[in-house]
Formats: C-alpha cells, sequence, structure tokens
C-alpha cells in the first residue's frame, strides 16, 4: 500500500482473505484477460481494496445468490476445483475484522469486489530498510513449518464443511474430522493431534464426556482443548473451564478468533 495507507485487520486472516478472492478472480476469468488489485477511495476512517477481473461477469440473480453456501453458479461442471463455501468463509473473516465486502460486476465483461476494512494509525516504527545488494550474508532456508494437526468432533456436517473449507483457507492446518465420540477415539489410536476442537454435543456422548476419555490416553493429556457450542450461558463457560477447555468457541464459529488462537499455538506447540 502506499504511504499512510494501513488497515486494522488480522494478518492472517486478511492475507487469506486477499488470497482467495484473487485466486477466484484467476480461475474465472478469461485467457488474456487481467486482474487488477487497487486502492478505492473511502469514507473516512475506512480503507477500501478493490480487486477487478475481466471474467465473464454475473447476472444480478448470480450477485444475489453468490454468498450462500455450497453455490458455484454453474461451475460446477468447468473442470475448476472448488467446494463453494470459499465465499461465505471470506465474508465471514472480513465482518469480523469489522470489514465488509460487497460485488458488482457486468456479464460479459468482468467482476469488481470492494473490500472495506477500518483503517488505522500508521505504525510507531517503519519496516527496517533493506540492505545494499551484494552486503547480506545469505541465510540458510528456515525449516518448512510443520501442519498444526487439528481434530475436530463435529456431527453437523454443514458445520464440519465450513470449519473445514476455513483451516484450507487459514492454510497450515492438517485437519481431521470425526463425527461421533466413537469416531473420535478410533481416529486418535493411529494419529496423534496436537489440538482438540469439540462439539458440546454428540450423538454417542457429550464434548465434556468425550474429553475425559481422550485424557486418557497420555499422547493427549495436556493438550489444548476447545469447545464448540450454540450455548453460551455463563454456566456452560464455566463447566467448559472445569471440564479442561481451554477456550470456548461460540456458533457459528468467529474464523478470526478462531484463527488468532491456533496462530498462538503454533508458537507453543511442540512438533
Amino acid at each position: 500500500m502506499p504511504p499512510g495507507r494501513w488497515v486494522r485487520a488480522d494478518e492472517r486472516c486478511l492475507r487469506q482473505v486477499l488470497m482467495n478472492m484473487v485466486s477466484n478472480a484467476v480461475k474465472y476469468n478469461r485467457p488474456g484477460g487481467w486482474v487488477l488489485v487497487s486502492l478505492l477511495d473511502a469514507p473516512e476512517g475506512r480503507c477500501a481494496i478493490a480487486i477487478e477481473d475481466t471474467g465473464s461477469g454475473l447476472t444480478d440473480e448470480q450477485l444475489a445468490r453468490l454468498f450462500q453456501p455450497f453455490e458455484r453458479l454453474g461451475h460446477e461442471t468447468t473442470g475448476i476445483e472448488g467446494s463453494g463455501l470459499g465465499l461465505v468463509i471470506t465474508r465471514s473473516l472480513i465482518e469480523q475484522m469489522g470489514g465488509s465486502v460487497s460485488l458488482s460486476s457486468v456479464p460479459g465483461a468482468g467482476t469488481l469486489a470492494r473490500i472495506e476494512l477500518p483503517a488505522a494509525d500508521s505504525p510507531d516504527t517503519a519496516p527496517a530498510p533493506l540492505e545494499a545488494p551484494g552486503m547480506a550474508v545469505p541465510a540458510p532456508p528456515p525449516l518448512a513449518e510443520q501442519p498444526l494437526r487439528v481434530l475436530y468432533v463435529e456431527d453437523n456436517r454443514i458445520n464440519a464443511l465450513l470449519f473445514e473449507e476455513a483451516m484450507r483457507l487459514l492454510g497450515g492446518i492438517e485437519l481431521q474430522i470425526a463425527e461421533s465420540g466413537k469416531e473420535a477415539l478410533q481416529l486418535v489410536a493411529g494419529w496423534t493431534p496436537q489440538v482438540l476442537v469439540l462439539d458440546a454435543n454428540l450423538p454417542d456422548m457429550n464434548g465434556h464426556d468425550l474429553l475425559a476419555r481422550l485424557r486418557t490416553d497420555a499422547a493427549l493429556a495436556a493438550l489444548p482443548a476447545f469447545m464448540c457450542s450454540a450455548d453460551a450461558m455463563p454456566e456452560d463457560l464455566e463447566r467448559a473451564r472445569t471440564s479442561g477447555f481451554v477456550g470456548y468457541w461460540t456458533k457459528p464459529i468467529e474464523m478470526a478468533k478462531v484463527s488468532a488462537a491456533l496462530d498462538a499455538l503454533r508458537t507453543t506447540t511442540p512438533g
């Protein structure tokens, strides 16, 4: 961004939002087309990012359906991969960062996505200047970051698919999903997660009982565990804390909050 243009946002979430939007603009473009990312004028206290493409464009009816889960607007037969959940997650991440996203399109000419986020003051310290060519001592390439192994136990397949797509967009996550307590216990017999995310109510047991069962395995005894539930009364949170959960994610899950928690665990969880 030009000097003085800063936004207040979660770094990882913003990166994934932009990657997903630009990726869509490229995937659904035409041969020889172009994609332009630019800054637009915005109201005071806001910053607007535009992503414009020269693809086939969308009708008003297609735009109205665009942010519905599993909606791919006729691209199911094009051979382009995608679950149809990317834009749902993208909008959720943007809104959780205090922003908004809107689209305008002309059929046959292209689409423009406008992302608005809260503006921020520039950091107190500027990035260090790059060293002159030939002066830097080459550093060894960093070791590839190992993905964080996350077990998500959820019997609602829509919720599971949404979470799976969110983890794909965030990147750096090795996710396994179980639909019941029994399936989760069978899964960890051959695969050791680093983070547990458990639904409060499962078909065969509740999340509290499942965590207690998982904790009997020495390899899982100290893993950070998060409970997911639509119930968020004080007694629900207190019971989860007493059961050993370190966090409580209320449904619909705020993916910006999930991203921040998982990022913190990356730096403290051994591989």
